[in-house]
């Protein structure tokens, strides 16, 4: 829990245009209620097109993609929040479902909230919520903010 006593609000990114705007949204609560702000960056290796599951990838590929990860994860809060003064914030990242450690960290830390962005990286645009969204909405013992991009 937050130094301040306001728990925790977890918010997702993927260094999308909309998890930008969920971060600026999510960071404004968190100034709102005194709260921390933790920024999580969820990534799964894919190779091929297909999750590599069960068979272990090379480890070049998971470094690759871990340091692709965290330097996401930099860039998205120095775009979205810049200096952030007056805020608590803590960055992390993790590797697996994106939905699920959303879900897990959102339980794990008590968050007050979890906010995430209705479609990210992957996926068909027209959808009304994506698959992490309408998971972390379904599944999260928090309540969820979901935010939609302003244009489009």
């Amino acid at each position: 829990m937050a130094k301040n006593g306001g728990g925790v609000i977890l918010v997702g990114v993927d260094g999308s245009p909309a998890s930008l705007e969920a971060l600026t949204w999510a960071a404004e609560e968190a100034k709102i209620r005194r709260a921390e702000l933790h920024v999580l960056r969820v990534w799964s290796l894919h190779l091929g097109g297909t999750s590599v599951g069960g068979t272990p990838a090379p480890s070049y590929a998971v470094q690759d993609s871990g340091k692709e990860a965290t330097a996401t994860l930099e860039r998205s809060i120095r775009q979205a929040l810049g200096k952030a003064p007056g805020l608590e914030v803590r960055a992390s990242v993790a590797h697996g479902n994106p939905a699920k450690v959303l879900i897990d960290t959102a339980a794990k830390e008590k968050a007050r909230m979890l906010v995430v962005a209705s479609r990210g990286m992957g996926g068909f645009k027209k959808l009304l919520l994506g698959s992490v969204s309408s998971q972390c909405a379904a599944h999260a013992t928090c309540p969820v903010t979901v935010i939609h991009p302003r244009s489009g």
